[in-house]
């Protein structure tokens, strides 16, 4: 199994944040299918009600998992991995041209360039203290 997983980065910043980090260093651009995420059935039924809460999901951080990019031909290797582990692995994504950078497909929608937000470590709060 070594060289199964071609990227790893835990989401710590959020999934979108997180993702933006791998595509950069790799010169890659990627798709993610709102509709694949792992979420909560309680959350999944509120964000049909409030679809805002995509937002949410995508930017939220200390998700305490793990992102990881396959080769498309070793997917189906790395699910049987993880069912053998117990650690299920769940596809939301595929990787893509640079020039398309991160987008989001929600449901059958065309998919459309995803705002990258999540938790910036080098952005520095201006409250009184640091002017």
């Amino acid at each position: 199994m070594a060289g199964l997983p071609t990227a790893m980065i835990d989401l710590s910043d959020g999934v979108a944040s997180d993702l933006e980090h791998i595509l950069q260093a790799s010169g890659v651009g990627a798709e993610l299918w709102s509709t694949a995420l792992p979420l909560s059935p309680v959350f999944r039924a509120q964000l049909d009600r409030q679809p805002e809460l995509l937002e949410l999901a995508l930017g939220g951080g200390e998700d305490y998992e793990l992102l990881g990019t396959v080769p498309a031909a070793r997917v189906d290797e790395a699910l049987a991995l993880g069912a053998r582990l117990g650690t299920p692995l769940t596809v939301i994504g595929t990787v893509t041209e640079r020039k398309a950078g991160l987008c989001l497909r929600t449901g059958e929608s065309e998919a459309r360039p995803l705002r990258v937000r999540g938790y910036d470590h080098f952005c520095r709060w201006r409250g009184k203290e640091n002017r």
